[in-house]
């Protein structure tokens, strides 16, 4: 929990750090009060931490790298998980509010919509796998839900695009930490080791390659729509894919233990511009 009241601290002090409305600040208090509800209970699969701290990177992440004064993405990064990952949940709101067709698709869309409004509904909705949108996934290929969420996500807004390189930088960095963590603590099984946590991820029909070039297509996607505006977070990513892909390859505990430094050290510098940002 210390690492959630971190994350908190840390994320208001560099939204809040630009002066913004009290609408937007009641709307944003709203929004972390709805994803901390709804993600209540669920742990990342690894690390097995509160997921809430996920969803807050994510919009700490669109503060720092990229867009500290556009509410809207940012109360949308704390909200981008949860049409997919909360499903289960009972309804949040009774409302008469009217919900245009695109957002009846789910219960929790209906809820965003009437909760937030249109523009946050859309780029929750960009960022959204297809085969998930509705109260009950549909069961889609992998590989091809993949492609179609690249396909979907390269005809939305800039904004939209950046709320998903967010998320996959946040998604990345903690694969490394816990893929480091996992290889140093049994450096004599690296393959069984290796197989086991790709498997967290039910990605077992296909080869780690396979997986990893999930990330090497959306960050070439990416870099076509966000380098020339955010330099910094284009140049993490690719960062953050190469590291991944070299711990998977890699059988030398120290290029593991290298990585997992310049990993910890990216989060001391995260923490740091944080500060300045707020100071």
């Amino acid at each position: 929990m210390t690492r959630i009241f971190a994350f908190l601290a840390l994320i208001f002090a560099n939204v809040f750090a630009t002066p913004v409305s009290e609408a937007y600040t009641r709307i944003y208090s709203n929004a972390l009060d709805y994803s901390t509800h709804m993600h209540d209970g669920q742990k990342r699969k690894v690390t097995k931490e509160p997921y809430i701290v996920h969803p807050i990177e994510v919009a700490n992440i669109l503060v720092l790298y990229g867009s500290p004064d556009d509410m809207d993405v940012i109360i949308a990064g704390l909200l981008h998980d949860v049409p997919e990952d909360t499903k289960d949940k009972p309804p949040y709101i009774t409302s008469s509010t009217r919900v245009p067709k695109k957002f009846m698709v789910s219960r929790r869309f209906m809820e965003i919509y009437q909760l937030f409004g249109q523009k946050i509904s859309e780029f929750v909705y960009a960022v959204t796998e297809i085969s998930k949108l509705k109260d009950r996934d549909e069961e889609g290929d992998w590989l091809n839900d993949n492609f179609e969420y690249a396909k979907q996500l390269n005809t939305h807004p800039q904004q939209a695009i950046l709320l998903s390189a967010a998320d996959k930088l946040s998604n990345l960095r903690c694969m490394i930490m816990e893929l480091t963590q996992k290889i140093l603590e049994c450096p004599d099984d690296l393959a069984a080791v290796k197989s086991q946590y790709w498997a967290n991820f039910g990605r077992k029909k296909y080869p780690d390659y396979v997986v990893l070039g999930k990330f090497i297509t959306l960050f070439g996607l990416y870099k076509m729509h966000l380098k020339e505006k955010y330099p910094a977070l284009i140049d993490d990513l690719q960062q953050a894919i190469l590291s991944i892909w070299n711990l998977q390859h890699s059988t030398n505990m120290d290029d593991v233990r290298g990585i997992l430094e310049s990993n910890e050290k990216y989060q001391q510098l995260y923490k740091g511009n944080a500060d300045k940002r707020s100071g």
